[in-house]
């Protein structure tokens, strides 16, 4: 759960962003905060709380800004 909000951090100031009309320059700084970077720390987490032999391993796709 905790990396949902911090994946989405990025997604939710873009759209405070667009709603206080910020500028085009601006939106795009915000969109490129973190790039497209691993969140580690929950994925590292995620794969340890799957450990059970019927779990499937979490996808990394799932950790990453986008």
């Amino acid at each position: 759960m905790s990396s949902l909000i911090l994946i989405s951090h990025v997604k939710d100031g873009i759209e405070l962003a667009r709603q206080h009309h910020l500028g085009k320059e601006i939106i795009h700084i915000i969109s490129q905060h973190h790039g497209k970077s691993f969140i580690s720390f929950f994925y590292n987490k995620a794969v340890e709380a799957a450990k059970s032999p019927r779990a499937p391993k979490p996808p990394c796709c799932s950790y990453k800004y986008r």
